[in-house]
């Protein structure tokens, strides 16, 4: 066969090994039924790989040669564990090994290629063949035109298995090759040549295609571009690839979501950073109003936070729910996220529409960590929301132990009472927390302050039977005598209830 003719054999090959997917990972038959393979797939829909990832890995384990297969599939595909050829060649050799048909062809590609291990062309026959012998088509064709390749250029020695592997390992390029045409599908996403190498981070691969201005912008079936797709994926090389070949950096998917969004959500800071170098939009929204920042802060994506912080970009965004990225932070991030916000500007009194600071939020979730740091920059520990509920009020509704003690610590005003009049102590006794009360006791609460029915700290735990903090709050020095609106006092309201230790306890 002439060069020029075995050089583009070879090249085809090699597109037909970058381009077949590791995507389709639904296990066959009855398994698809299987609740625990539902919750895998509806992980990856929402491309929470790093969970999918979580919920195979025991499975892997336990020897379910299905878990293998996919699992390996998210470590070869970069989704998860980038990087980490090791743990998807372990997997997909262990599904190999117990007759899984796509694992064995997988496996048969990777020593085709030589992609994390030495080029063997004769394990990678021996794989095919097994797949093959199962009845998979594409290992059929591929251990076909494997054969074809070999013999085109195999002539005494060279026919030898370690001859014909170090052919296998001939880059295109040198070969000399036409360059790879980007527009052909790829898969069953619509995706081109070029979305598909994108998402892998086949960066020499991209090198090698005939770079167009309407490939580098296309989206596929799934409103996905190759540079959303390789943002995604945190490929920073193919990412800077595309940008310099013409790529719009700010060209979103069909759902709205930037390269820069994308790259936010999955934490990949470096391709954040490229990003904004090379211009990227950080204020412009998604679909749902979302910026960059307002989705890192969401998923607690630290690195990337500090990244958009230090471009001073978007600190003042507010998704459609009206919540900033500062109490969003406070609710559910560790103190350091909401401290880089603070650094760069963030307001820490700052309210959304129901009157809420991010101190309330922090209350609200028990976080108290993220509300020391805001304590210690200034945040007002007594600013109430639109129903007068401060921090401390939303801690103790919820009987969050550790930032009641905090906020008590801070000089939190513990008779401030609600639109409905309602205490700090009022809701501890009610709610039958008795270290509670005990703390707003010993931080001079008042003790007979009433709501606007009339009712006390002594009628509320009389009411409930918590004959626990009726002892306290007697301790302490409440007036029994004192009658709610109905004219009822607190043993009178014991003995309709039926509450006989509580009764024994206000006689």
């Amino acid at each position: 066969m002439a060069p020029r003719r075995a050089a583009v054999l070879v090249l085809g090959i090699a597109v037909v090994i970058a381009s077949l997917a590791f995507a389709d990972v639904r296990p066959a038959g009855a398994r698809a039924n299987d609740q625990r393979f539902q919750d895998v797939h509806a992980a990856i829909r929402a491309r929470d790989y790093a969970g999918a990832a979580a919920l195979l890995t025991p499975m892997a384990r336990s020897g379910d040669a299905d878990a293998q297969y996919q699992l390996a599939a998210l470590y070869r595909s970069g989704r998860v564990g980038q990087g980490r050829k090791k743990d998807a060649i372990k997997w997909m050799r262990a599904a190999a090994k117990q007759g899984h048909a796509k694992a064995q062809y997988a496996v048969g590609k990777i020593y085709l290629s030589g992609w994390g291990v030495k080029v063997d062309f004769r394990q990678a026959q021996v794989w095919l063949r097994k797949a093959a012998g199962q009845g998979h088509g594409r290992a059929k064709t591929l251990l076909a035109e494997v054969a074809q390749r070999a013999a085109a250029g195999a002539t005494g020695s060279e026919a030898e298995p370690k001859a014909a592997a170090r052919r296998a390992k001939v880059e295109p390029a040198a070969l000399g090759a036409e360059p790879v045409d980007a527009t052909g599908i790829a898969g069953q996403n619509g995706w081109t040549s070029l979305m598909d190498a994108a998402w892998r981070g086949q960066a020499d691969l991209i090198k090698r295609l005939a770079l167009k201005s309407s490939d580098l912008n296309r989206r596929g079936g799934d409103g996905n571009t190759a540079l959303t797709l390789a943002a995604d994926a945190g490929h920073a090389k193919v990412v800077d690839i595309l940008v310099t070949s013409g790529a719009d950096v700010n060209r979103a998917t069909a759902q709205g979501d930037s390269p820069l969004i994308l790259a936010a959500r999955g934490g990949r800071d470096d391709v954040v950073r490229l990003l904004l170098q090379k211009g990227a939009e950080a204020a412009r929204p998604n679909g749902k109003g979302m910026t960059a920042l307002d989705v890192a802060v969401r998923k607690c994506r630290g690195a990337v936070v500090a990244a958009l912080v230090q471009a001073k970009r978007a600190l003042t965004s507010r998704p459609s729910d009206r919540r900033s990225p500062l109490m969003v932070a406070a609710s559910t991030c560790d103190p350091g996220i909401a401290a880089t916000l603070l650094k760069g500007g963030a307001q820490v009194n700052a309210t959304d529409r129901k009157g809420r600071t991010p101190l309330w939020y922090a209350s609200d979730r028990d976080n108290v960590a993220a509300a020391a740091v805001l304590l210690d920059h200034g945040a007002d520990v007594d600013l109430a929301d639109k129903r007068d509920r401060t921090p401390l009020l939303r801690a103790l509704e919820h009987a969050h132990t550790g930032v009641t003690k905090l906020l008590l610590e801070r000089g939190a005003d513990t008779n401030h009472q609600t639109s409905a009049g309602n205490s700090p102590l009022m809701l501890a006794a009610k709610a039958g927390h008795t270290e509670l009360v005990r703390r707003l006791v010993g931080a001079k609460a008042d003790v007979d302050l009433k709501n606007k029915r009339g009712y006390t700290a002594l009628m509320f735990a009389a009411d409930a039977g918590h004959a626990n903090i009726v002892r306290v709050l007697l301790e302490s020095g409440t007036d029994t005598s004192l009658r709610n609106k109905k004219r009822e006092r607190a043993l009178d309201i014991a003995e309709a209830a039926g509450h006989g230790d509580v009764i024994h306890l206000l006689k």
